[in-house]
């Protein structure tokens, strides 16, 4: 039920790494270290997970995460997926469909992150502040995570500056979300094409923290679709 802290901590453990629905608590720094580690699989039974329980875990390839809403401390000061994939090419991550929340920072902290996937059939309502932000890069420098990103039609919030700063190239916002963040997409220089398909979306707006502010600057620009139900376009929300 339990893997306590440290417990393999710099580990010569290779290939796969499948926790089991057994486990419901990963102490801390309890992987830290385990750089020959390629694909790692964390289930929904999951409800404690310590900060830097996969720090430094340099050759991870593939992430499933199932976590529903784990009790963790999860800040910029201790990650838990620090330096994920950074000797590689970069970390598919699917995030499974027993996941509630997507809390702040978790994947924000030298993550190499180069593709997310919601799985089917996906409960995630809210990505929070900042989830996947890389806040460790330059000002303008873009983070690895890249490719389309289509968020599930059970998302209600996305939080600001969730996403900013990514590499984004095409982005689906589903019908259901009732709130973005000032700054949730900002910076995206990548980005070529957007999908707003939110009725009736509030959208906080501070001014020169708009949700794409500066976003598709490196290519031109972005296309924009309005979806056919949307009923409102908040505030500043493509200022």
């Amino acid at each position: 039920k339990k893997i306590g802290e440290q417990a393999f901590c710099y580990a010569d453990i290779t290939g796969e790494l499948y926790i089991p629905l057994s486990v419901e608590s990963i102490g801390r720094n309890a992987f830290n270290g385990c750089k020959k580690l390629t694909s790692l699989r964390i289930t929904h039974s999951v409800k404690e997970l310590g900060n830097y329980a996969f720090d430094d875990c340099r050759g991870v390839t593939y992430l499933y995460f199932d976590i529903p809403d784990a009790e963790q401390i999860v800040s910029r000061r201790y990650p838990t997926f620090s330096h994920l994939g950074a000797d590689g090419s970069g970390v598919d991550v699917v995030i499974g469909n027993h996941v509630e929340s997507i809390r702040q920072y978790t994947f924000s902290d030298y993550v190499n992150l180069k593709s997310l996937t919601f799985e089917a059939g996906s409960v995630c309502t809210e990505i929070d502040e900042g989830a996947f932000t890389d806040y460790n890069k330059e000002y303008g420098e873009l983070s690895s995570l890249g490719g389309e990103l289509r968020l599930p039609s059970s998302i209600k919030k996305i939080g600001a500056g969730a996403f900013a700063e990514t590499s984004i190239t095409s982005l689906v916002i589903p019908e259901g979300v009732e709130e973005i963040g000032a700054m949730a997409f900002q910076h995206c220089g990548k980005l070529a094409r957007v999908e707003y398909n939110a009725v009736n979306a509030a959208t906080p707006y501070y001014g020169n923290g708009s949700c794409f502010d500066y976003s598709g600057c490196n290519v031109g620009g972005f296309d924009l679709v309005i979806g056919s139900k949307v009923e409102v376009i908040g505030n500043g929300l493509f200022n």
